[in-house]
């Protein structure tokens, strides 16, 4: 969210008016073929008139975009001495915006609110030390631009976009002073985008949809707001905020907001290839229109890592945007999500976020971030206290964003005396956001793990209806299909069974093993699916082994041991792979020395509330001992055994934790 003084174009600071005199009227028109006489040497002493005809030579100077003349007609000025605040902050503003000189213009502008209390002189000089980055001193200007006159609606709004920047003053300051602006002029447009801006953020969305309707009433044509409202929309109504976008691309091709949000609906929701390319194209407009722009930047680095999964590239253009604008909190964040996500660097990730919460602590991406970070490299307990505090900072900043509530139901859902909350949290973001994918698979997996395996598929197949590719879903869906029948309600299989046998019966006369055939056909689509889910991320390490534990029970024990091995190679801790593994040596070598150690380190890896279900695991495998099976399999089995442990001669050669080379 852009919250941002107005674009100052048009200056508003008023001119010197002419001294009075008696003659025909000055023409406000400049004499090309004069300059040289115009600009010569200044006097020992300048008449006030002779000030006001170089004061109005500048101004139209100015107009004109002749701004190294308009320079040299200030400098003269400036030469006289002139304490003429008016004319000291027009020439601060032609440095500090037009030609780029912000040390030089920042010196006329604190020299010009030195001589005057003037709000609207005081006013420009406080932006230009809002762009130096200080924002507290911004505020205290603007603060004595109110005593002088506090019923401007200008001077309000500034002040309250000081307020959000400067983490001192605080977001209740900031509102104060938008609504104190909009009580003076219910139609000031920049405080009706801003003001709509910080809502938007705070998560208070039908107050920001007011306001952005009543600025699109006032100015329909407004593409800062058409870009916002667009964005606004996108959630739960993509094809209006489509409609945003375009109409606010047809008034100004380059808006950033609008390419960058237009970008955003289609890159997130894009299931072909035309549809990510045309995503990609506006990204890349976007940069291009704007190449310092760290937000551009930052956003095609989201793309390309997400949906392309170019992540060498990503991490290229963040560090980019970084080097720009190295206190650009988005860029922070994202940066520190792909770093922690794909690259693994947890220590360069927590970075990141720190920085980011330094500068805005009430950043809910970044408090979300961090928190996932803790919870995935959680050591102990309090790295998962740590998440849960971060996340309910997050929820007390805005209380309905749904990817926050999903986290946090996600993290409670592990514990059985929180599991209740967890439901009612997910319930929540699902109802604020119905398509909420990532709310949709947590409660899925919630309900699995209640046993309630027939309401978790309807949420999983909701998930997998809004994205056909999503590997949280499709790991729920595969899960839930390769529990074998004791693990299932009984209706689950009575209903495929009541559908086979309309397909298979003959004669009235069910074939032999039909269950049988129904619970195979289970673990074969659930197989499928987990080898969809390799395809597109080949060492996902929860794929493997769930891959591996259904191939084990589809009587596949050389590719099930494949699976779980590559799994371990890619975590050796991963508790779930270590029990499926431990099981298949146990059950189908009889290897009870490495299959138990296996089984062991499952439960010391495992989360607190996993611990009590794998340890009576652990004790019912090794009580139930190898399978009976044929001799000639066994030897079979044994054979291909031999060679398994890396650097090992024998059968018994104890497991030991380590990677499997």
């Amino acid at each position: 969210v852009q919250l941002d003084f107005e674009d100052r174009k048009e200056n508003k600071v008023e001119p010197v008016r002419p001294t009075p005199h008696k003659g025909p009227a000055k023409k406000d028109v400049l004499d090309y073929s004069k300059w040289d006489k115009i600009l010569a040497p200044a006097l020992e002493s300048v008449s006030a008139e002779e000030i006001d005809t170089n004061y109005r030579h500048a101004l139209v100077a100015e107009s004109h975009g002749e701004f190294l003349l308009a320079e040299e007609f200030y400098e003269r000025l400036m030469e006289t001495g002139t304490e003429n605040a008016t004319i000291i902050c027009r020439y601060g503003n032609l440095l500090f915006h037009k030609l780029k000189k912000k040390e030089q213009g920042e010196h006329f502008l604190s020299q010009a609110a030195s001589l005057s209390v003037d709000p609207e002189i005081l006013r420009h000089y406080a932006f230009a030390l809002s762009q130096k980055g200080d924002s507290q001193a911004a505020a205290n200007t603007l603060k004595k631009a109110l005593l002088r006159n506090p019923t401007s609606a200008d001077v309000y709004c500034d002040y309250g976009v000081e307020a959000l920047r400067d983490n001192e003053l605080g977001s209740e300051l900031a509102e104060d002073s938008f609504r104190r602006a909009l009580e003076l002029d219910p139609g000031h447009m920049r405080t009706l985008y801003n003001y709509g801006c910080f809502l938007y953020e705070k998560g208070d969305y039908s107050s920001t949809e007011r306001l952005f309707k009543r600025a699109l009433l006032l100015e329909p044509s407004n593409t800062l707001v058409l870009g916002e409202y667009g964005s606004l929309l996108a959630a739960n109504n993509p094809q209006r905020s489509i409609g945003m976008f375009s109409k606010a691309l047809s008034i100004d091709p380059s808006n950033r907001r609008a390419l960058l949000g237009y970008g955003i609906v289609l890159g997130t929701r894009a299931t072909s290839e035309a549809e990510k390319d045309q995503a990609e194209a506006l990204f890349r407009k976007s940069l291009k229109c704007h190449p310092q722009d760290a937000e551009s930047l930052t956003n095609l680095a989201a793309f390309l890592a997400c949906q392309r999964r170019e992540h060498g590239e990503a991490r290229s253009l963040y560090q980019k945007a970084e080097r720009l604008q190295p206190n650009h909190v988005p860029t922070l964040c994202d940066f520190g999500c792909l770093l922690k996500d794909e690259f693994q660097d947890f220590e360069g990730a927590s970075d990141l976020f720190e920085r980011a919460l330094d500068l805005s602590p009430g950043h809910v991406m970044s408090l979300r971030g961090y928190a996932e970070l803790k919870i995935a490299r959680a050591r102990d307990g309090r790295d998962l206290e740590d998440a849960k505090t971060l996340l309910k900072r997050a929820l007390r900043v805005n209380p309905h964003d749904a990817d926050t509530l999903a986290c946090l139901g996600g993290l409670l859902r592990e514990g059985d005396s929180s599991r209740e909350v967890a439901g009612l949290m997910l319930d929540k973001a699902i109802k604020i956001q119905p398509d909420h994918v990532t709310s949709l698979c947590q409660k899925g997996i919630l309900l699995s793990s209640k046993g309630q395996f027939a309401d978790a598929e309807i949420f999983f197949q909701r998930a997998l209806h809004l994205v056909p590719n999503h590997l949280e879903a499709m790991l729920g869906q595969a899960n839930i299909l390769s529990v074998p029948p004791a693990g299932l309600p009984n209706s689950t299989i009575d209903d495929e069974y009541k559908e086979t046998v309309r397909t298979f019966d003959r004669g009235g006369q069910v074939m032999r093993g039909m269950l049988d055939e129904v619970v195979q056909e289970r673990f074969q689509r659930s197989a499928r699916m987990f080898e969809r889910a390799l395809s597109l991320v080949p060492d996902y390490v929860p794929a493997l082994c769930g891959y591996g534990k259904v191939l084990y029970q589809l009587d596949d024990r050389e590719g099930s041991e494949r699976a779980l091995r590559r799994a371990l190679r890619m975590d050796p801790h991963d508790w779930r792979t270590l029990a499926n593994y431990g099981v298949l040596l146990v059950r189908t070598l009889g290897d009870t020395f490495n299959g138990e150690k296996m089984l062991t380190d499952a439960i010391r890896h495992a989360p607190e509330h996993a611990r009590g279900e794998l340890n009576d695991l652990k004790n019912q495998v090794l009580q139930l001992g190898e399978e009976k099976v044929s001799d000639l399999r066994k030897n079979a089995e044994r054979a291909r055994w031999e060679s398994r442990w890396s650097n090992a001669d024998s059968v018994n050669a104890p497991y030991d934790g380590r990677k499997f080379a």
